[in-house]
């Protein structure tokens, strides 16, 4: 009877300690095998190398339990990215989140690479081949930092009437909602994900704003994490914060499924 007792207090213990455990932003479960590819591909422009430092030391938060990786200093090639991608999805398990980072050029619908342009379905077909005999993730970040980012998520913009374009909140969700369609499965095809939080740096017209401190999305976004840190923000409160510090540009978000919004992003 007492060991019976014992037992139930100790499961209701580690059930109230990490009770919080899958209710947070940037993985779902820090014990996880989660991993983080954060790449970066100047062609000329400045403090790149602040924006993988940045980044390196939201992720290795050990609140979030990524293990990173990176290209950088003309790594980042389309086949070594591609590469990569496949290799640490494949080297994980079902309850683990996965971290796309790129910071440089951007085009419509594309990341310049060091060697050429590489299109969102060219990082998706990479994913994919990764989880295929180990199904969904159980989240995926993804995070741009790029001239005209946006593109990323809005291939079809230079098609829409002019006057669609004018507000940027309505541009912002146009965007996000055809990155969910370009990342979602295609027929015959598994999900990629259990669910998805996508954050870049600006609309499809806008510059990234780099300069030798660091891009200024990722600038803004590593202080808004401090406060989130410090502060126990939510998902939403740290796009939010992320956004405000931005100037010059829209950073655009969309999490699925929405209820993602109210997670801790660092509990």
């Amino acid at each position: 009877m007492h060991t019976t007792c014992l037992l139930a207090a100790t499961f209701l213990l580690i059930n109230t300690l990490f009770a919080d455990d899958h209710s947070r932003g940037l993985s779902t479960d820090p014990l996880a095998k989660n991993s983080a590819l954060l790449v970066s591909s100047a062609h000329g422009l400045p403090g790149l190398d602040y924006d993988i430092d940045n980044l390196e030391a939201m992720v290795k938060n050990s609140a979030s339990g990524f293990t990173v990786d990176k290209l950088e200093h003309g790594q980042g090639t389309v086949a070594k990215i591609a590469t990569e991608l496949t290799r640490i999805v494949d080297s994980s398990d079902n309850h683990a989140t996965h971290f796309f980072y790129f910071t440089g050029h951007g085009g419509r619908g594309t990341i310049y690479a060091e060697d050429r342009s590489m299109k969102i379905e060219e990082v998706k077909q990479a994913l994919v081949k990764g989880r295929e005999q180990w199904g969904p993730m159980a989240r995926l970040t993804f995070m741009i930092d790029s001239c005209h980012s946006g593109s990323l998520i809005d291939p079809l913009s230079t098609l829409k009437p002019t006057q669609l374009l004018e507000s940027p909140s309505v541009v912002a969700m146009e965007m996000v909602d055809a990155l969910v369609d370009e990342l979602a499965p295609r027929r015959g095809e598994s999900p990629l994900y259990h669910s998805l939080l996508a954050f870049v740096s600006a609309q499809a017209s806008e510059t990234c704003l780099a300069g030798s401190k660091g891009s200024a999305f990722t600038v803004a976004m590593k202080k808004a994490w401090d406060k989130a840190v410090s502060e126990k923000y939510t998902v939403e409160q740290f796009i939010v914060e992320t956004q405000k510090g931005t100037q010059g540009s829209h950073p655009v978000a969309r999490l699925v499924p929405a209820e993602l919004a109210k997670e801790v992003l660092v509990p």
